[in-house]
């Protein structure tokens, strides 16, 4: 994950009760592996030269994959949306199609007001 964004993640998609704690986990997990890449990498590249780029594809792309089953589409989503989502028990990978009742009670207002100009709009006319 790229500079700050594992901060972000950190502090956009736990639950409520949990975001207090992924801050700092996060922070400490980063700062753990930034460390042991800066030390890492110059030796390996002596050795390796540009095969080195095997050992970080081989890294990465497990990584990459198990982001994209695992980290959750939270794009438009309130913080209460998102721990009603967890408090549903609903897999991350169903979050981008799952109607949360926010969703419900704000298509329902949507359903009325727009009820309520058809109605207004006949009886200007």
């Amino acid at each position: 994950m790229n500079s700050m964004t594992y901060y972000i993640m950190a502090a956009e998609v736990p639950s409520a009760l949990l975001r207090v704690k992924t801050g700092p986990v996060a922070f400490s997990i980063q700062s753990v592996f930034g460390i042991a890449f800066g030390f890492a990498t110059p030796p390996m590249l002596l050795a390796l030269n540009l095969k080195s780029g095997f050992v970080y594809a081989a890294i990465s792309v497990p990584i990459c994959i198990l982001m994209w089953l695992l980290v959750p589409e939270t794009k438009g989503r309130s913080a209460g949306e998102i721990d009603e989502l967890y408090e549903r028990k609903i897999p991350v990978w169903k979050w981008s199609k799952t109607v949360t009742s926010a969703e419900e009670q704000m298509h329902a207002v949507l359903l009325v007001k727009g009820s309520v100009d058809k109605k207004s709009e006949k009886t200007q006319v």
